[in-house]
């Protein structure tokens, strides 16, 4: 195991080591830009031979990373080092509810019911506001709930304070490391000892799995132990009781507690409360009503009977507003309003922040999306590959509708480009009203065969309108001087206009002359964001449409990106954001100039590297001859640059010259590609003006040997 303690991550110090897992290391750390204790769980399992969970990791992180509840341990920050993820969490001082309850060995510790109702109930909530985003937690158990009680340490052996608010942590971990299936050694990632029968099978589960495990935790509290002693079974002993046998009736507990338990963990998801809060409901009233007279009163009779009348949904309200909706989106038209009332009662509205990614290719199509708000980007990415957009699902458009149908694994990923609001249809609800009705899967199928075959019409008839378009890979120009004052900027962001007057809009400008470029400024823009405040996978995922929102404009048409606004931005530019930066501008520009700093950074070298030319431009001495000998062998011979993808450039910021062009050339051995001549007034006041000389004064030698330049490097 990687050792932690010392090392920093994500701007936080390790100090030392909290507690010890089969699947993960939790540290104590502290934040150094915030100045707070934070814990860092460092997690192990197969994940750094697997690189497929690294994706995973990212893409359950992120998701978990954005809740925000006071029951759920918040998660600032998460990352892979050294192919471990780790995750940057709230540091919740006081006692873990398995502490709590082993407080009294050898004796076993048994919750007052009203107390266990009191922790149940908040973490019901958490459950539920975790499922309701689509977040399932997969390994509920008394060790992954810390009881928070800021007034004053816990006493581990007394009561629970009333104040003590229960913290679910480790949300999403399961799924991250690949949890709820089975591995190569038939062994199922979670704690057997409160495991649901489903996840026990390795089968995919639901928030109902939580809800099991939930009960199983509460058994606990009541009763003094778990419902299958892990002192007398063995793991896959406990899996089977868990599948197959009933748990022991509560020895002191009361009717309407035993009635509570009894539904909790039912052996069928179906059986079970179908959310952790109508457990949380029930358990509250049991507490208050220990014969189960109100709860008897509450349960409907078991037997046939004739089945409720749907109310009609009310104008106005939610399920006439998605009733309507439906009637929109052509699998849906044609079908009576009393069935798609019953469909609008089970869509369920779902939040996604920008950049979430709702689902991958390849995962089990299990839901249909319907676009309320925001923006989602269909795509595919193949191993190696480039990104393929698809689609950009927009208010009012649907997709997913064929997993729908056939359950098929989605075909392609989607990523939220933008704040989003979903309605969610489940397959499995969706798959209960069918049950009795062949027909209406048949009219779902014609209505999407319909929907083909006029698309293929389309294409017939216009082989252009469906054509993607086409992949560009576009000229990167990296541009650099071994010595300052060689005008690097100047020439750059001239270079950079020059060519966006001959290709509008497929022209983009790189600032890498850290820490402060002075491209903005040359071209009189203020920047709104850095390449380095932005994580490089988040710049290779963007669309052309999302990338136009971080890049600033000129009116020539041409798009600047910086690398840094501040000082602290410089440390944050790595080698994978420019690489992710020309990965993504290569996509959808002609030509990516790049102004680079003297300093021969590896951020400097990740460019020139890339780079299909390289402008080495100086200044006519002899220092600058032996500077450029120098950068050549090292482009050429350490770094492996072609030689022939390096152009040599004499800029003149003096009117009088130490060497004469020809003879800098001979000594140089190598042509010249360009000459900048020397102009006292036209770049000055191109600078006062805030505008590049090529268009404040078109005519002038300075400006003829811009455009004469790119040229020559086209």
């Amino acid at each position: 195991m990687t050792e932690w303690i010392g090392r920093t991550l994500s701007k936080v110090q390790i100090h030392q080591l909290l507690a010890r897992g089969g699947m993960a290391e939790l540290y104590l750390g502290t934040h150094t830009t915030l100045g707070r204790p934070v814990a860092v769980k460092v997690l192990r399992s197969h994940f750094s031979a697997d690189p497929d969970s690294h994706e995973r990791f990212e893409r359950e992180a992120r998701a978990v990373a954005t809740l925000r509840h006071p029951n759920i341990v918040q998660v600032f920050d998460f990352d892979v080092a050294d192919n471990y993820p780790y995750m940057v969490m709230e540091y919740i001082t006081g006692l873990s509810l398995e502490d709590y309850l082993g407080a009294g060995a050898p004796a076993p510790r048994i919750v007052p019911p009203d107390v266990a109702a009191r922790l149940v109930a908040g973490i019901a909530a958490a459950l539920d506001y975790a499922h309701g985003r689509g977040i399932i937690h997969r390994d509920i158990k008394p060790a992954n709930v810390m009881l928070r009680y800021d007034a004053a340490p816990i006493d581990p052996a007394g009561p629970l304070p009333a104040a003590a608010e229960p913290v679910l942590t480790d949300f999403g971990v399961m799924r991250m490391i690949g949890g709820g299936r089975l591995t190569a050694a038939g062994m199922v990632f979670g704690t057997p000892v409160y495991m649901s029968p489903e996840q026990a099978r390795g089968e995919t589960v639901d928030g109902r799995s939580d809800i099991y495990s939930l009960g199983a935790m509460l058994y606990e509290m009541l009763s003094g132990g778990p419902p299958f002693d892990p002192a007398a079974d063995s793991p896959s002993e406990l899996l089977i009781k868990h599948i197959s046998a009933p748990p022991p009736p509560l020895r002191n507990g009361t009717p309407a507690l035993q009635r509570v338990l009894d539904r909790a963990l039912a052996k069928d998801p179906a059986a079970r409360y179908q959310t952790a809060q109508a457990l949380a409901g029930d358990l509250q009233i049991a507490v208050a009503d220990p014969s189960g007279t109100t709860l008897a009163a509450r349960t409907l009779p078991a037997g046939p009977g004739p089945p409720a009348a749907e109310p009609a949904p009310v104008a106005g309200s939610p399920v006439a507003q998605y009733g309507a909706l439906l009637k929109t989106i052509d699998i849906f038209q044609g079908l009576d309003d009393a069935f798609l009332g019953k469909v609008a009662r089970l869509l369920v509205e779902q939040w996604l922040p920008a950049g979430t990614l709702l689902f991958h290719q390849g995962d089990p199509g299990d839901v249909l999306y319907i676009v309320l708000a925001g923006r989602i980007k269909i795509f595919t990415r193949p191993p190696g590959g480039t990104e393929k957009v698809f689609a950009f699902n927009n208010p009012g458009s649907f997709f997913g509708e064929m997993a729908l149908l056939t359950g098929e694994p989605r075909s392609a990923s989607a990523r939220a480009m933008s704040d989003s609001r979903l309605l969610v249809l489940a397959k499995a609800d969706f798959d209960q009203l069918l049950a009795d009705n062949s027909v209406i899967p048949r009219l779902m199928l014609q209505a999407i065969a319909r929907r083909q075959a006029t698309i293929n019409r389309r294409l017939v008839e216009d082989p252009d309108v469906a054509a993607p378009p086409p992949t560009a890979q576009g000229q990167v120009w990296a541009i650099y001087s071994p010595k300052g004052g060689a005008g690097t900027t100047m020439v750059a962001a001239n270079l950079a206009v020059a060519l966006a007057q001959t290709h509008p809009g497929a022209v983009a400008l790189l600032d890498l002359s850290l820490p402060f470029g002075q491209a903005a400024a040359l071209l009189n823009l203020v920047p709104r964001v850095a390449l380095g405040a932005i994580r490089p996978v988040a710049w290779r995922d963007l669309d052309r449409e999302s990338l136009d929102t971080y890049l600033l404009q000129h009116a020539s048409g041409l798009r600047l990106l910086v690398g840094a606004q501040r000082l602290e931005d410089r440390d944050a530019v790595t080698v994978e954001h420019v690489q992710a930066a020309l990965e993504v501008l290569r996509r959808y520009f002609a030509y990516i100039v790049v102004d680079t700093a003297t300093a021969l950074s590896d951020v400097v070298l990740a460019a020139i590297v890339a780079a299909d030319r390289t402008v080495l431009l100086a200044t006519p001495a002899r220092p600058s001859l032996q500077d450029l000998h120098a950068c050549s062998r090292l482009f050429t011979e350490i770094l492996g640059v072609p030689r022939e993808r390096l152009r040599y450039v004499l800029n003149h910021p003096q009117p009088t010259p130490t060497l004469r062009p020809d003879a800098f050339a001979h000594l140089l051995q190598q042509p010249l590609d360009g000459i900048i001549p020397f102009d006292a007034t036209v770049p000055a006041l191109a600078i006062e003006a805030g505008e590049p000389f090529v268009l404040t004064a078109p005519g002038s030698p300075v400006a003829s040997a811009i455009l004469q330049l790119a040229t020559a490097l086209a």
